[in-house]
């Protein structure tokens, strides 16, 4: 089964509608069928490549894969693996001091479920509570507690002092059948206070907010207008629309059509669940899972609406590309005993084939920034 269709199994399941949010439009909509080209090789298209080996040090151990990774502006990249570790890792591969600690004492945390940046503090969530680690590694650490009943698995920064946080399940997780939020902020006078966002079909935990260049953050799209809101200090604005046309899966597909089945759904000859929006000043990523579960990934020029999309092969699901700065997208490159074999999609192949070329090994865990060139 395609790399889409593992990855929900593993972490998340279905949950349950209750009727649709009130429609808003985006500031802007890409065609992402219309205007790509779909390739099978990427260099063609890039500007430029460099790389940064990660030090072989166990604190930069990464267990079963990358969950989130965050820039912070300082060259400086936080990472959440799947097995809840927090790990910082500096401009040169180093371990960037001691951020975040794991353990049970005040100033540590137990297991991460999703992380964020604010200012000068990353933010991890664990269970009904937030901490925040000063990034100056002076140590300090805060905490406040998500006092709502609802099982949060996403956050990012709202305001200086505020957070938003996500819960892919209702509190009732047995009783779908009414409009249910799913966002909601928090702020110094308390909360959570809904944000107008609510479940039309199926939803998971997985991929919900992701940030993009700026450390500005996105909610992927909760329905079938597929539109992405920008996580703003006034609330969730609708930023950007992607439009598959005739193959966006319908709403209330997974009630309607697939019977609530998971595999109906995702291997539906439609596509669905965009997510990790990240931008450049000139060019937009995300990816989607396609007909059959293929994952698809798209880069395409935010002033021309044109560029290239590929399908990602089930053994790339360790490689996507997981943030933005200005001008380049960031790719974190795992060790893989078939590094650089057939078999592999577009993105895959490229990230591994420039690290060959530069004599470097697959036994090594790399930061590959990536430019592409103008559509």
């Amino acid at each position: 089964m395609k790399r889409f269709l593992c990855l929900c199994a593993a972490a998340a399941a279905a949950a349950g509608c209750g009727g649709k949010d009130d429609v808003f439009e985006a500031e802007h909509t890409f065609h992402p069928l219309e205007n790509t080209e779909c390739v099978t090789e990427l260099s063609s298209f890039i500007d430029e490549m460099s790389y940064v080996r990660l030090a072989d040090d166990e604190r930069l151990f990464l267990a079963g894969g990358i969950s989130k990774a965050l820039l912070d502006g300082n060259g400086n990249i936080h990472v959440l693996d799947f097995g809840g570790n927090v790990a910082s890792i500096g401009h040169d591969g180093t371990p960037f001091g001691h951020v975040t600690r794991k353990g049970r004492a005040a100033g540590e945390y137990v297991s991460a479920s999703d992380i964020a940046l604010n200012g000068n503090e990353l933010i991890v969530l664990e269970g009904p509570s937030v901490k925040f680690f000063s990034l100056d590694l002076s140590g300090n650490v805060r905490s406040a507690g998500l006092d709502s009943g609802l099982p949060f698995d996403a956050v990012a920064p709202c305001g200086k002092d505020g957070i938003y946080a996500f819960s892919s399940y209702p509190a009732s997780p047995e009783d779908f059948s009414e409009k249910t939020d799913m966002l909601y902020r928090f702020g110094p006078d308390g909360g959570p206070v809904p944000c107008g966002i609510v479940r039309e079909d199926c939803t998971f935990s997985m991929g919900n907010i992701s940030q993009s260049s700026g450390n500005t953050y996105f909610l992927r799209p909760q329905n079938s207008r597929h539109i992405f809101c920008r996580l703003e200090e006034r609330g969730a604005v609708p930023a950007y629309r992607v439009d598959f046309g005739d193959k966006a899966i319908p709403e209330r597909y997974y009630f309607n059509a697939a019977g609530e089945d998971v595999t109906k759904y995702m291997t539906a000859d439609y596509y669905k669940l965009p997510m990790d929006l990240h931008l450049t000043s000139s060019h937009a990523y995300f990816h989607a899972c396609g007909p059959g579960a293929e994952d698809t990934g798209f880069v395409l020029g935010t002033d021309s609406g044109k560029g290239i999309r590929w399908t990602n092969e089930g053994g790339d699901m360790a490689l996507n590309l997981f943030g933005a700065d200005e001008d380049s997208f960031y790719a974190l490159m795992l060790p893989c005993e078939s590094y650089g074999s057939p078999g592999h999609g577009a993105l895959y192949s490229l990230v591994a084939g420039y690290l060959l070329k530069e004599g470097q090994s697959p036994d090594g865990t790399y930061v590959v920034r990536i430019k592409f060139k103008d559509f």
